[in-house]
Protein backbone atom coordinates (compact mmCIF):
# COMPACT_ATOMS: atom_id res chain seq x y z
CA UNK A 1 0.00 0.00 0.00
CA UNK A 2 2.91 2.32 0.57
CA UNK A 3 3.96 1.96 -3.02
CA UNK A 4 0.46 3.66 -4.41
CA UNK A 5 1.76 6.67 -1.90
CA UNK A 6 4.77 7.07 -3.58
CA UNK A 7 4.71 9.17 -7.08
CA UNK A 8 2.23 8.72 -9.37
CA UNK A 9 0.26 5.22 -9.62
CA UNK A 10 1.89 1.99 -9.34
CA UNK A 11 0.25 -1.02 -8.20
CA UNK A 12 0.89 -3.04 -5.19
CA UNK A 13 4.58 -4.17 -6.11
CA UNK A 14 5.65 -1.01 -7.66
CA UNK A 15 5.82 -2.98 -11.16
CA UNK A 16 2.61 -1.65 -13.51
CA UNK A 17 1.06 1.70 -13.77
CA UNK A 18 -2.35 2.65 -15.42
CA UNK A 19 -5.43 4.42 -14.66
CA UNK A 20 -6.94 2.65 -11.81
CA UNK A 21 -10.10 2.00 -12.54
CA UNK A 22 -9.44 0.17 -15.64
CA UNK A 23 -6.31 -1.54 -14.02
CA UNK A 24 -6.90 -6.18 -14.44
CA UNK A 25 -6.38 -7.89 -10.56
CA UNK A 26 -3.28 -9.42 -11.59
CA UNK A 27 -2.22 -5.45 -12.18
CA UNK A 28 -3.75 -4.38 -8.92
CA UNK A 29 -1.53 -7.07 -6.95
CA UNK A 30 1.57 -6.81 -8.88
CA UNK A 31 1.55 -9.70 -10.40
CA UNK A 32 2.89 -9.42 -13.97
CA UNK A 33 -0.03 -8.76 -16.77
CA UNK A 34 0.04 -9.27 -20.42
CA UNK A 35 -2.71 -9.23 -22.76
CA UNK A 36 -5.42 -11.17 -20.60
CA UNK A 37 -4.59 -8.25 -18.35
CA UNK A 38 -5.83 -5.79 -21.37
CA UNK A 39 -9.31 -7.62 -22.27
CA UNK A 40 -9.92 -7.55 -18.53
CA UNK A 41 -9.87 -3.37 -19.05
CA UNK A 42 -11.66 -3.35 -21.93
CA UNK A 43 -14.00 -5.12 -19.94
CA UNK A 44 -14.43 -2.38 -17.61
CA UNK A 45 -14.77 0.00 -20.33
CA UNK A 46 -17.44 -1.73 -22.01
CA UNK A 47 -19.33 -2.30 -18.96
CA UNK A 48 -19.42 1.40 -17.80
CA UNK A 49 -20.56 2.17 -21.21
CA UNK A 50 -23.30 0.41 -20.85
CA UNK A 51 -23.99 1.29 -17.53
CA UNK A 52 -22.87 5.10 -17.20
CA UNK A 53 -21.07 4.54 -13.72
CA UNK A 54 -17.30 3.73 -13.28
CA UNK A 55 -17.56 0.12 -11.94
CA UNK A 56 -14.48 0.93 -9.26
CA UNK A 57 -14.78 4.25 -8.21
CA UNK A 58 -13.10 6.55 -5.90
CA UNK A 59 -9.47 7.57 -5.22
CA UNK A 60 -6.49 5.52 -6.71
CA UNK A 61 -6.08 3.01 -3.74
CA UNK A 62 -9.59 2.35 -3.18
CA UNK A 63 -10.06 1.46 -6.95
CA UNK A 64 -7.47 -0.66 -7.30
CA UNK A 65 -8.03 -3.11 -3.99
CA UNK A 66 -11.52 -3.22 -4.70
CA UNK A 67 -11.14 -5.66 -7.70
CA UNK A 68 -9.01 -7.48 -5.59
CA UNK A 69 -11.86 -8.04 -2.93
CA UNK A 70 -15.30 -8.05 -5.31
CA UNK A 71 -15.76 -9.33 -8.69
CA UNK A 72 -17.45 -6.85 -11.54
CA UNK A 73 -21.31 -6.06 -10.50
CA UNK A 74 -23.09 -7.19 -14.06
CA UNK A 75 -26.40 -5.23 -13.51
CA UNK A 76 -29.98 -7.53 -14.64
CA UNK A 77 -30.86 -5.20 -17.14
CA UNK A 78 -27.73 -5.75 -19.27
CA UNK A 79 -28.92 -8.00 -22.46
CA UNK A 80 -27.58 -11.76 -21.88
CA UNK A 81 -25.50 -11.52 -25.00
CA UNK A 82 -23.47 -8.55 -23.36
CA UNK A 83 -23.65 -10.22 -19.99
CA UNK A 84 -22.06 -13.47 -21.06
CA UNK A 85 -19.38 -11.96 -22.62
CA UNK A 86 -18.87 -9.49 -20.08
CA UNK A 87 -18.48 -12.39 -17.39
CA UNK A 88 -15.71 -13.90 -19.05
CA UNK A 89 -13.64 -10.76 -20.25
CA UNK A 90 -14.09 -9.84 -16.18
CA UNK A 91 -13.09 -13.12 -14.82
CA UNK A 92 -10.57 -12.70 -11.95
CA UNK A 93 -8.29 -16.05 -13.31
CA UNK A 94 -6.55 -14.32 -16.20
CA UNK A 95 -6.17 -17.70 -18.11
CA UNK A 96 -10.06 -17.89 -18.10
CA UNK A 97 -10.99 -14.42 -20.49
CA UNK A 98 -11.21 -14.97 -23.89
CA UNK A 99 -8.21 -13.87 -25.84
CA UNK A 100 -8.83 -10.27 -27.82
CA UNK A 101 -8.79 -11.69 -31.21
CA UNK A 102 -12.34 -13.44 -29.76
CA UNK A 103 -13.31 -10.33 -27.86
CA UNK A 104 -13.20 -8.84 -31.23
CA UNK A 105 -14.85 -10.93 -33.63
CA UNK A 106 -17.50 -11.12 -30.36
CA UNK A 107 -17.85 -6.91 -30.59
CA UNK A 108 -17.84 -6.96 -34.27
CA UNK A 109 -20.90 -9.65 -34.55
CA UNK A 110 -22.77 -7.48 -32.01
CA UNK A 111 -22.09 -4.64 -34.50
CA UNK A 112 -22.85 -5.99 -37.57
CA UNK A 113 -26.14 -7.57 -36.57
CA UNK A 114 -27.27 -4.52 -35.09
CA UNK A 115 -26.99 -2.60 -38.65
CA UNK A 116 -28.74 -5.19 -40.02
CA UNK A 117 -31.38 -4.74 -37.62
CA UNK A 118 -31.53 -0.94 -37.14
CA UNK A 119 -29.30 -0.48 -40.10
CA UNK A 120 -28.54 2.31 -37.79
CA UNK A 121 -24.74 1.37 -37.56
CA UNK A 122 -21.58 3.53 -39.58
CA UNK A 123 -22.17 4.40 -42.62
CA UNK A 124 -19.05 2.29 -43.62
CA UNK A 125 -20.64 -0.96 -42.06
CA UNK A 126 -23.82 -0.23 -44.04
CA UNK A 127 -22.66 -0.16 -47.23
CA UNK A 128 -20.42 -3.18 -46.61
CA UNK A 129 -23.35 -5.16 -45.48
CA UNK A 130 -25.68 -3.66 -48.44
CA UNK A 131 -23.06 -4.57 -51.00
CA UNK A 132 -23.03 -8.27 -49.41
CA UNK A 133 -26.77 -8.94 -49.74
CA UNK A 134 -26.40 -7.83 -53.39
CA UNK A 135 -23.99 -10.31 -53.84
CA UNK A 136 -26.30 -12.54 -52.44
CA UNK A 137 -28.94 -11.62 -54.15
CA UNK A 138 -27.23 -11.66 -57.57
CA UNK A 139 -26.89 -15.81 -56.47
CA UNK A 140 -30.87 -16.22 -56.32
CA UNK A 141 -30.16 -18.73 -53.69
CA UNK A 142 -32.53 -17.29 -50.47
CA UNK A 143 -35.53 -19.56 -50.49
CA UNK A 144 -35.02 -22.18 -53.02
CA UNK A 145 -36.37 -25.91 -53.10
CA UNK A 146 -34.28 -28.00 -52.15
CA UNK A 147 -30.72 -29.07 -54.05
CA UNK A 148 -29.56 -32.50 -54.10
CA UNK A 149 -26.01 -31.27 -54.59
CA UNK A 150 -25.96 -29.08 -51.57
CA UNK A 151 -27.69 -31.98 -49.95
CA UNK A 152 -25.18 -34.58 -50.77
CA UNK A 153 -22.32 -32.16 -49.85
CA UNK A 154 -23.34 -32.04 -46.24
CA UNK A 155 -23.85 -35.40 -46.12
CA UNK A 156 -20.51 -35.90 -47.00
CA UNK A 157 -19.18 -33.37 -44.57
CA UNK A 158 -21.09 -35.04 -41.19
CA UNK A 159 -19.90 -38.13 -42.54
CA UNK A 160 -15.82 -36.95 -43.04
CA UNK A 161 -16.25 -35.47 -39.68
CA UNK A 162 -18.45 -38.03 -37.68
CA UNK A 163 -20.48 -35.01 -36.29
CA UNK A 164 -24.24 -35.10 -36.34
CA UNK A 165 -25.33 -31.88 -37.81
CA UNK A 166 -23.83 -30.05 -41.35
CA UNK A 167 -25.42 -27.14 -42.64
CA UNK A 168 -25.16 -24.92 -46.03
CA UNK A 169 -26.31 -21.41 -44.81
CA UNK A 170 -26.75 -18.14 -46.43
CA UNK A 171 -26.94 -15.10 -43.93
CA UNK A 172 -30.50 -12.77 -44.88
CA UNK A 173 -30.71 -9.28 -43.63
CA UNK A 174 -32.15 -10.53 -40.39
CA UNK A 175 -32.13 -14.74 -40.39
CA UNK A 176 -29.91 -17.29 -41.00
CA UNK A 177 -31.49 -19.36 -44.11
CA UNK A 178 -30.52 -23.35 -44.40
CA UNK A 179 -29.61 -23.82 -47.79
CA UNK A 180 -29.10 -27.69 -47.01
CA UNK A 181 -29.23 -29.54 -43.52
CA UNK A 182 -27.92 -32.84 -42.59
CA UNK A 183 -28.98 -33.77 -39.64
CA UNK A 184 -32.02 -31.16 -37.94
CA UNK A 185 -35.18 -30.47 -39.08
CA UNK A 186 -34.44 -26.58 -38.28
CA UNK A 187 -35.18 -24.32 -41.41
CA UNK A 188 -33.63 -21.03 -40.30
CA UNK A 189 -32.34 -18.90 -37.45
CA UNK A 190 -32.69 -15.46 -36.50
CA UNK A 191 -29.26 -13.35 -37.31
CA UNK A 192 -28.74 -12.17 -33.76
CA UNK A 193 -27.14 -13.76 -32.62
CA UNK A 194 -26.02 -16.44 -35.03
CA UNK A 195 -22.26 -18.58 -35.62
CA UNK A 196 -22.80 -18.33 -39.06
CA UNK A 197 -23.05 -14.44 -39.25
CA UNK A 198 -20.07 -14.35 -36.70
CA UNK A 199 -18.05 -16.87 -39.23
CA UNK A 200 -18.90 -14.41 -42.03
CA UNK A 201 -17.11 -11.79 -40.60
CA UNK A 202 -13.96 -12.95 -41.52
CA UNK A 203 -12.23 -14.69 -44.64
CA UNK A 204 -10.70 -17.79 -42.76
CA UNK A 205 -12.82 -20.59 -40.62
CA UNK A 206 -14.32 -19.91 -37.51
CA UNK A 207 -14.02 -22.44 -35.02
CA UNK A 208 -15.50 -22.70 -31.67
CA UNK A 209 -14.54 -26.20 -29.86
CA UNK A 210 -16.15 -25.82 -26.84
CA UNK A 211 -19.36 -23.52 -27.34
CA UNK A 212 -20.11 -23.85 -23.30
CA UNK A 213 -17.07 -21.84 -22.53
CA UNK A 214 -16.30 -19.61 -25.70
CA UNK A 215 -17.90 -16.36 -25.48
CA UNK A 216 -18.31 -15.96 -29.25
CA UNK A 217 -21.48 -18.26 -28.98
CA UNK A 218 -23.11 -16.04 -26.08
CA UNK A 219 -26.90 -16.73 -26.23
CA UNK A 220 -26.84 -18.64 -29.94
CA UNK A 221 -29.97 -20.78 -30.07
CA UNK A 222 -28.61 -24.01 -31.57
CA UNK A 223 -25.83 -23.52 -28.28
CA UNK A 224 -28.61 -22.56 -25.65
CA UNK A 225 -31.85 -23.94 -27.37
CA UNK A 226 -32.97 -27.68 -27.60
CA UNK A 227 -30.60 -28.27 -30.29
CA UNK A 228 -27.49 -27.98 -27.48
CA UNK A 229 -24.57 -28.43 -30.05
CA UNK A 230 -21.25 -27.55 -28.20
CA UNK A 231 -19.04 -28.07 -31.25
CA UNK A 232 -19.08 -25.43 -34.61
CA UNK A 233 -16.63 -25.13 -37.43
CA UNK A 234 -17.95 -22.98 -40.12
CA UNK A 235 -16.00 -21.66 -43.39
CA UNK A 236 -16.96 -18.46 -45.04
CA UNK A 237 -18.93 -19.22 -48.85
CA UNK A 238 -17.24 -16.47 -50.72
CA UNK A 239 -17.53 -14.90 -53.79
CA UNK A 240 -14.36 -14.11 -56.35
CA UNK A 241 -14.97 -10.74 -56.01
CA UNK A 242 -14.79 -11.06 -52.11
CA UNK A 243 -18.19 -11.49 -50.53
CA UNK A 244 -18.94 -14.02 -47.70
CA UNK A 245 -22.88 -15.31 -48.86
CA UNK A 246 -22.91 -17.77 -45.45
CA UNK A 247 -21.45 -20.98 -44.81
CA UNK A 248 -20.53 -24.36 -44.90
CA UNK A 249 -20.28 -25.53 -40.77
CA UNK A 250 -20.48 -28.62 -39.05
CA UNK A 251 -22.00 -29.02 -35.14
CA UNK A 252 -21.75 -31.73 -32.85
CA UNK A 253 -23.59 -32.01 -29.46
CA UNK A 254 -19.81 -32.68 -27.95
CA UNK A 255 -16.67 -30.26 -27.83
CA UNK A 256 -14.31 -31.49 -29.76
CA UNK A 257 -10.89 -30.77 -31.00
CA UNK A 258 -10.28 -29.08 -35.00
CA UNK A 259 -7.39 -29.61 -36.66
CA UNK A 260 -6.00 -27.66 -39.70
CA UNK A 261 -5.93 -30.76 -42.10
CA UNK A 262 -9.88 -30.73 -41.11
CA UNK A 263 -9.89 -27.18 -41.72
CA UNK A 264 -8.31 -27.67 -45.22
CA UNK A 265 -11.18 -30.35 -45.78
CA UNK A 266 -14.41 -28.39 -44.91
CA UNK A 267 -12.24 -25.07 -46.73
CA UNK A 268 -12.32 -27.46 -49.75
CA UNK A 269 -16.25 -28.68 -49.19
CA UNK A 270 -16.83 -25.38 -49.48
CA UNK A 271 -14.90 -24.14 -52.44
CA UNK A 272 -17.16 -26.85 -54.05
CA UNK A 273 -20.32 -25.46 -53.09
CA UNK A 274 -19.14 -22.35 -53.91
CA UNK A 275 -17.76 -23.53 -57.49
CA UNK A 276 -21.42 -24.81 -58.00
CA UNK A 277 -23.13 -21.47 -57.52
CA UNK A 278 -20.75 -19.81 -59.63
CA UNK A 279 -21.59 -22.03 -62.54
CA UNK A 280 -25.41 -21.66 -62.14
CA UNK A 281 -24.49 -17.64 -62.17
CA UNK A 282 -22.77 -18.18 -64.68
CA UNK A 283 -25.04 -20.03 -67.09
CA UNK A 284 -28.12 -18.06 -66.18
CA UNK A 285 -26.03 -15.34 -67.33
CA UNK A 286 -25.16 -16.66 -70.81
CA UNK A 287 -28.87 -17.95 -71.58
CA UNK A 288 -30.17 -14.35 -70.69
Amino acid sequence: VATLLSEGFDTLSGGSSGTPHYLSPEQAAGEPSGKPGDVYSLGLVLLEALTGRVVYPGAPIQSALARLLRDPHIPEEIAPRWAKLLTFMLARDPAARPDAKDVSLSLRQEIATGAARHRGGSQETDDAEDARMRAVQRYRILDTLPDGTFDRVVAVAARMFAVPVAIVSIVDHDRIWFKARYGTDIEQIGRDPGLCASAILQDDAWIVENAATDPRTLANPLVAGDAGMQFYAGVPLRTPDGYNLGTLCVLDTQPRHFSEDDTKTLENLAGIVMNDLELRLQTRRSLA
